[in-house]
């Protein structure tokens, strides 16, 4: 009988963190951006960059993405680190995009800011 209980356990102790790592992420949570390289992420980082450029009369040039999460509410919110150029000058930017999934697709900026190095 003690061996019983010994083994289910040790069996929970391997389940439980397998269940916890495998278990997909939490609805309304901050995830990060599984690939850099998926062109939507691209676009999302390229649709901050002119969308700053119109509201500020910028002339930045996006470069990449360089980190990104999401979070899935009522639409996707997309926070994402982005190089750009200035000039010649590289320089990361934080973008926050919102882009609805009802309906039409579309997407607004939030916000766009300078990060400093």
């Amino acid at each position: 009988m003690t061996n019983i209980i010994i083994f289910f356990l040790l069996l929970s102790l391997v389940l439980v963190p397998l269940y916890a790592y495998a278990a997909p992420p939490c609805v309304g949570c901050m995830t990060p951006v599984p690939t850099l390289f998926d062109p939507h992420v691209a676009d999302v980082g390229k649709f901050a960059v002119s969308q700053h450029n119109k509201e500020t009369k910028s002339s930045l040039k996006f470069v990449k993405v360089v980190s990104g999460e999401y979070q899935v509410v009522e639409g996707v919110k997309y926070q994402l680190v982005i190089l750009a150029t200035d000039d010649g000058e590289n320089n990361n930017y934080q973008a926050i995009v919102f882009e609805t999934r009802v309906g039409p697709r579309s997407m607004t900026l939030i916000s766009f800011k300078k990060l400093l190095m």
